[in-house]
């Protein structure tokens, strides 16, 4: 049976992707001028800060939004397999839902690729690639890394997890933004490529996001101090419990 306190982290998941994908995508469309490296990565920033601080008692110790995040948490022993595989699909399906709803308040001469994730021209896709996978890396370690400063307790709101995430996003966009329009997020990446049948090296903004996480989760599971491991392992099997009948 699947409890009602999953699916509200469910719904967290979808929500909190939906408003990120559209925040960003809506800060770079070309109104009448393209916007900055700075003005987009802040935006990603300002936007991922606040999805995390909204949904912050929702879904402790903080939302996902974010396929690469959710498959760092599940090897850190975070999240469930079940409820990792749950949270990537709403995920994906957020950020088709976002860019969607931008698609239909912003005027046609603006909306152009909707934000849309691309290699800057010069950018080889294993250039690319090696972005995305550095970046997505560093804003895993960072997340993971504040976690293991939060723990599950009445301490928790003495954390700023939100500042610590925006900060880790900002840093990655200003970094890859002009090399690769910086996806660090495969649901991002997603999102205005349905919404535009443009699918030209998506493969990147997937495999690089998800390497990069992977070697993130098991690098500091396994080689760095993991200083509240044991209520990460007993908080990922409470996750388990509440699917069981």
């Amino acid at each position: 049976v699947f409890t009602g306190s999953l699916w509200i982290c469910v719904f967290a998941e979808y929500l909190g992707t939906l408003l990120f994908m559209f925040s960003v995508s809506a800060a770079s469309l070309r109104w009448e001028g393209t916007p900055s490296t700075l003005e987009i990565a802040l935006a990603a920033g300002f936007s991922m800060a606040t999805v995390t601080q909204v949904f912050r008692w929702v879904s402790r110790p903080l939302v996902h939004a974010n396929p690469a995040v959710t498959v760092a948490s599940f090897l850190a022993g975070d999240t469930s397999l079940v409820a990792s595989f749950l949270y990537v699909i709403v995920q994906c399906f957020g950020a088709i839902t976002g860019a969607g709803l931008l698609h239909l308040v912003c005027p046609a001469y603006a909306r152009g690729t909707l934000g849309a994730t691309s290699l800057a021209v010069g950018t080889t896709p294993p250039q690319a690639l090696g972005t995305e996978i550095i970046v997505t890396f560093l804003l895993v370690s960072a997340i993971l890394s504040t976690l293991d400063a939060c723990p599950r307790d009445d301490n928790y709101d003495r954390y700023d997890v939100s500042a610590a995430v925006g900060l880790a996003v900002t840093l990655g966009y200003l970094v890859a933004l002009p090399l690769t329009g910086a996806g660090l997020n495969p649901a991002r990446s997603f999102g205005p490529a349905i919404l535009t049948n443009n699918w030209q090296d998506h493969w990147v903004y997937w495999c690089g996001p998800l390497v990069g996480a992977v070697i993130a989760g098991l690098m500091y599971n396994m080689l760095l101090h993991r200083g509240l491991k044991t209520k990460r392992v007993k908080h990922a099997q409470s996750d388990t419990e509440e699917l069981s009948p």
